[in-house]
């Protein structure tokens, strides 16, 4: 009996031992060690120009802070001078008759220089073109005459797609309602 408590004994010295070196290593070497911290920069291989490194941030601009840019755009004061597309290519605002687009459809590559056009049941609509390389290309309101809005652009830019953002806005202070998002691709 002495001799197998002994041998216990024996036994469990060298493990305490043990335990203790690495309860030693985990807490200076992983409990305690400092975070690391990378100083590389991430790097691209596209070549297109981007609006990263003067980008403001905070809120998109309002319509009466138009950015300058290339791309033009005309308010047609509701005169639409093309054939309406089926109803089921338009895009509505969430109540589904405040403000409709019909042209351009969601998700379809427009070309540069086309027509924004729909119905809505405000004396104005606001809008937004932005592309995915700048930002806001254009921005301004447009005329509702009868029940009809319609804005002529002339796009400047290098980007592959974008959106246009039709909605309500009473004045550049108060919020935007109404908001037709239209996800396009650029030709």
């Amino acid at each position: 009996m002495k001799h197998n408590k002994k041998l216990k004994i024996t036994l469990l010295i060298p493990l305490i031992v043990v335990l203790l070196v690495i309860g030693f290593i985990l807490n200076k070497y992983v409990f305690n060690s400092k975070p690391i911290h990378y100083t590389e920069t991430a790097k691209t291989t596209s070549t297109a120009p981007s609006a990263q490194s003067d980008f403001p941030g905070g809120d998109k601009p309002l319509p009466d802070q138009t950015p300058s840019s290339t791309t033009t755009t005309t308010d047609n004061n509701g005169v639409i001078n093309q054939e309406v597309p089926p109803s089921q290519d338009w895009s509505h605002s969430k109540d589904g008759t405040s403000v409709i687009v019909y042209s351009p459809a969601a998700n379809n590559t427009i070309p540069k220089t086309g027509t924004i056009f729909g119905q809505a049941a405000s004396a104005t609509v606001s809008y937004r073109i932005t592309d995915d390389v700048t930002g806001v290309i254009s921005q301004g309101i447009a005329n509702v005459v009868s029940g009809k809005f319609s804005i002529n652009y002339s796009l400047q830019t290098t980007a592959v797609s974008g959106d246009i953002e039709v909605f309500n806005q009473k004045d550049s202070n108060s919020p935007e309602s109404n908001n037709v998002f239209i996800p396009v691709r650029f030709k």
